[in-house]
C-alpha cells in the first residue's frame, strides 16, 4: 500500500511540474525585464536595493531572452533547492510519498507560477532563508547571519529571522549581521555606482517599509488591506494590529521552544 500511495505523489508530482514548465513559453517576464534593463543602465529606479542590481547585472551581457530563460531556470532550481533544505532541516526524506506530495503542491502554488512568471526574486529569498535557518540550527551561526544578510538586502522580511536571535539574546550573531550587510551594501559599489546607491536609500528605501500598493501585483498584507477598504487611519490600524499578532505569535513560539530547551 505504501508503495501505491508513493507512487501515485511522484505521478502527481511529475504531472503537476510538467504543468508548471509552460513558464517557460511565456513572451515576458515583467519583472525581470525591469531587473535586466535597469542593471543595464545602472538606474536607480527600482524598488530593489542596490544589491538586487549588482546580481541582475551579471545578466546583461546575454540578450534578453536568454537571460530570461537562464533566470528561470534558476529561479526553479532554488524553489526546489530551498524545498530540499527544509527537508534536510526536519530529517525527513525527500523521496518520499511525502516529499513528492509537497513538490506535487509547490508546483501547484500559486504564488510560485507567480514568481516564476514575473520573474521575481522570491525563490533566491527563500534559498537563502532556510539556508539560514538551516546553519543557525547546526550551530553555523555566522554563516547563517552572512545569508540572513544576504536575503535581507533582496528583501527586507527575511530580518523576521532576527526575532529569534533577539529573544535568545544571539548578540554576537546579530552583530556578525549587521556587518554582513554593510559590506554586502558596500559591495554592491563594485558594480552600481555611489549615485545609484545613495539615491535608493534617500528615495526609495522608505517606500519599501510603508508601501501601500493595491493592485494584484502586490500580494502582501497591505495589498489585501488595501484592495477591502480605502486608505485611510483604520486601515493603517487595521495593518498594524495583525503584523503586532503575527509578530507576537512568533515570539511567543520562540519562548516556548527556548523555554523547552533550558
Amino acid at each position: 500500500m505504501q508503495k501505491v500511495a508513493k507512487i501515485l505523489a511522484l505521478l502527481f508530482f511529475l504531472g503537476s511540474f510538467l504543468i508548471l514548465l509552460k513558464v517557460f513559453f511565456l513572451n515576458f517576464y515583467p519583472d525581470f525585464g525591469d531587473y535586466y534593463f535597469a542593471a543595464k543602465a545602472s538606474s536607480p529606479y527600482l524598488n530593489y536595493p542596490p544589491v538586487a542590481l549588482s546580481i541582475f547585472s551579471f545578466f546583461t551581457p546575454l540578450p534578453l531572452h536568454l537571460a530570461e530563460m537562464l533566470w528561470t531556470t534558476l529561479s526553479l532550481s532554488t524553489l526546489f533547492a530551498s524545498v530540499f533544505i527544509i527537508f534536510k532541516t526536519y530529517q525527513k526524506p525527500i523521496f518520499s510519498t511525502l516529499g513528492f506530495l509537497v513538490l506535487g503542491l509547490v508546483c501547484f502554488s500559486f504564488p510560485v507560477k507567480f514568481t516564476l512568471g514575473m520573474g521575481q526574486v522570491n525563490h533566491f529569498v527563500l534559498l537563502l532563508f532556510v539556508t539560514a535557518i538551516y546553519f543557525l540550527n547546526k550551530k553555523k551561526g555566522y554563516l547563517a547571519s552572512f545569508l540572513l544578510a544576504f536575503a535581507f538586502t533582496l528583501k527586507l522580511f527575511p530580518a523576521y529571522l532576527l526575532l529569534q536571535l533577539l529573544l535568545s539574546k544571539r548578540w554576537k550573531l546579530i552583530f556578525a549581521f549587521l556587518i554582513f550587510l554593510i559590506l554586502l551594501s558596500a559591495a554592491s559599489l563594485i558594480f552600481i555606482n555611489w549615485k545609484t546607491n545613495l539615491y535608493f536609500y534617500q528615495h526609495f528605501l522608505i517606500t519599501l517599509i510603508d508601501g501601500w500598493k493595491t493592485d494584484y501585483y502586490n500580494q502582501s498584507l497591505t495589498g489585501f488591506v488595501g484592495r477591502l477598504m480605502s486608505r485611510s487611519l483604520y486601515s493603517k490600524i487595521l495593518i498594524d494590529f495583525i503584523s503586532l499578532v503575527f509578530i507576537l505569535s512568533s515570539c511567543l513560539v520562540v519562548y516556548k521552544s527556548l523555554k523547552n530547551k533550558s
